[in-house]
């Protein structure tokens, strides 16, 4: 949703919202951490829209 990949039926939130919901938990819970950094990396790794990738490195 934030970097603009998928659309959502989910009313359009800030981008802090957005950001919160992916760190919050992974500063609360250290087993988390890692896996948040994983599937950023992953998820900016060969994406295909450049707008989507130049969005996640925000």
């Amino acid at each position: 949703k934030y970097m603009g990949d998928y659309q959502s039926n989910i009313r359009r939130r800030a981008t802090n919202e957005l950001t919160d919901a992916i760190f919050d938990p992974a500063l609360k819970h250290e087993i988390l951490k890692d896996e948040v950094y994983c599937q950023i990396i992953k998820q900016l790794t060969d994406n295909g829209h450049q707008a989507s990738e130049s969005r996640g490195w925000e």
